[in-house]
C-alpha cells in the first residue's frame, strides 16, 4: 500500500511465500549453488562445517561461512566460543509486557465487502495492558486474512478455556464480536488446537560480527538482531545485512574472506545494537515509549526545523541508518528536556511576580522563597 512521507509502497508477505520466492530466485539466477532442505547445522571444528542430514552426521570442508541460523543459532554460539569480541547480548524482558500469541485466519468470502482488502486490522479488548488481548490481522495477496491474538502468559481465555471450535467461536463473539463472523468453523478447531507461541526476546550479537580463526565466519539477520516483529524490521533489516555483506565481498575481493568479514563487520556491527535498542523502548512502559511519542509528536509540530518526528516514523526513512535514528533522538531528548526546564522556570518565575504582587495588598503578610 502507498504511504504519506514515505517513498515506496508496503507489502505484506507471508514468511513461507518469502522463502519460496528467494528459492526460485537462488535457483534462476546461481544455478550452480546446491541447497539442501532439513540439515542442521551442528557447529565448526576448524575448517570443517558439521551438519546433520537426514540423520546422517557429516563435516564438510569450508573457506568462508555465513551464519544466518536464526535466534538460537548454533554458530553464533561456536564464534562466541572462538573470539573474544564476538558475544550474544541479552536485554532484560519488560515482564509487564510479556505476551504469547496465537494465529487465527480469516476467511475472504466471510469477510464484509464493504471491508478494505489492503489494510490491516486492529483491535484490543481491556485498557490495561497487562490483562488486554490484542487482535493485529494483515491480508494476504489472495484477499485471505492471518490475525495474531496476543495476551499475556497467565491469561487462561484463549487457551484451557477454549477446547472446541464452538467454544473458540463464542470466545472470540465475546471478544473480537465484529470479527468472528469471518471465521469458519475449521479454522476455529485449528485454533482450539494451537498452541500459544512466544515471541522471540531482544538480543544483538557484538561489538564485532565475524570471527577470523581458522576459518572466517559472518553472522547476519536474526542471529544477531533478534527484535519482536511489529514493525518488520526483522526481515527487512536482515535484506541490509545481505547487502552490506555483499558490498565488503566485492570490495575485498575475490576469496578474500578475512578483510571482507572485517569490512562487514565494521559497517553492521553497531545498526545491530541500534536497532535491538530502539525495538526494545518499543515495548517500554508509558515513560519509555508512550511518552517520547507525545514529546516528539508536539516539539515536531511546534519547531520542525529543531526537532524530528518520532522514531517510529523515522525508522520508515529507507535513507537513514539506526544509529542515525538512535542518535537523532538523544539530540531531541536532550533539546526537549532543556525546554521544559526552561518553560518551568518561566513560569515559576511568573507565578512568583504576580504572587509578589498580590502579597502587597495584604499587609503584614510574608513569603520566604527558597534561595536558588
Amino acid at each position: 500500500t502507498e504511504a504519506v512521507g514515505r517513498n515506496y509502497p508496503t507489502m505484506v508477505i507471508q514468511r513461507d511465500r518469502l522463502a519460496a520466492v528467494l528459492l526460485e530466485e537462488l535457483r534462476s539466477k546461481y544455478p550452480t549453488v546446491s541447497i539442501q532442505h532439513e540439515v542442521e547445522c551442528l557447529g565448526c571444528n576448524g575448517r570443517s562445517l558439521l551438519k546433520k542430514c537426514q540423520g546422517q552426521e557429516e563435516s564438510v570442508e569450508v573457506e568462508f561461512v555465513v551464519a544466518a541460523d536464526g535466534v538460537n543459532s548454533t554458530l553464533t554460539t561456536a564464534m562466541s566460543c572462538m573470539s573474544s569480541e564476538f558475544n550474544v547480548n541479552k536485554l532484560e524482558p519488560n515482564l509487564e509486557r510479556e505476551v504469547v500469541y496465537k494465529t487465527l485466519g480469516l476467511d475472504k468470502d466471510r469477510i464484509p465487502r464493504t471491508w478494505r482488502r489492503d489494510l490491516n486490522f486492529s483491535a484490543r479488548q481491556g485498557e490495561d495492558l497487562s490483562k488486554s488481548i490484542t487482535f493485529e490481522a494483515l491480508p494476504t495477496r489472495e484477499g485471505n486474512v492471518v490475525a495474531v491474538l496476543l495476551f499475556n502468559p497467565s491469561d487462561d481465555r484463549l487457551t484451557s478455556q477454549v477446547k472446541t471450535a464452538e467454544e473458540a467461536r463464542t470466545q472470540l463473539t465475546n471478544l473480537f464480536p465484529q470479527f468472528a463472523g469471518c471465521v469458519s468453523d475449521a479454522e476455529f478447531e485449528n485454533f482450539a488446537r494451537r498452541q500459544p507461541s512466544r515471541l522471540p526476546s531482544f538480543a544483538y550479537a557484538g561489538p564485532s560480527l565475524h570471527v577470523n580463526a581458522a576459518v572466517s565466519m559472518v553472522a547476519l539477520g536474526d542471529s544477531i538482531h533478534s527484535v519482536k516483529p511489529y514493525f518488520g524490521l526483522g526481515v527487512n533489516s536482515a535484506f541490509e545485512d545481505v547487502i552490506c555483506l555483499k558490498n565488503s565481498l566485492d570490495e575485498a575481493g575475490p576469496r578474500q574472506w578475512e578483510q571482507a568479514a572485517q569490512l562487514y563487520s565494521a559497517e553492521r556491527g553497531k545498526e545491530a545494537e541500534a536497532l535491538v535498542t530502539l525495538s526494545a523502548s518499543f515495548d517500554g512502559n508509558f515513560f519509555q515509549f508512550v511518552l517520547p511519542l507525545i514529546l516528539d509528536g508536539i516539539f515536531s509540530n511546534l519547531l520542525p526545523q529543531v526537532f524530528a518526528v518520532n522514531a517510529i516514523r523515522m525508522l520508515q526513512s529507507e535513507e537513514m541508518k539506526f544509529t542515525e535514528v538512535v542518535a537523532r533522538k538523544r539530540q531531541d531528548r536532550i533539546l526537549q528536556g532543556v525546554l521544559i526546564l526552561l518553560l518551568l522556570w518561566v513560569f515559576g518565575q511568573i507565578f512568583i511576580g504576580v504572587f509578589g504582587q498580590v502579597a502587597q495588598f495584604f499587609p503584614g503578610f510574608s513569603v520566604k522563597w527558597p534561595s536558588w
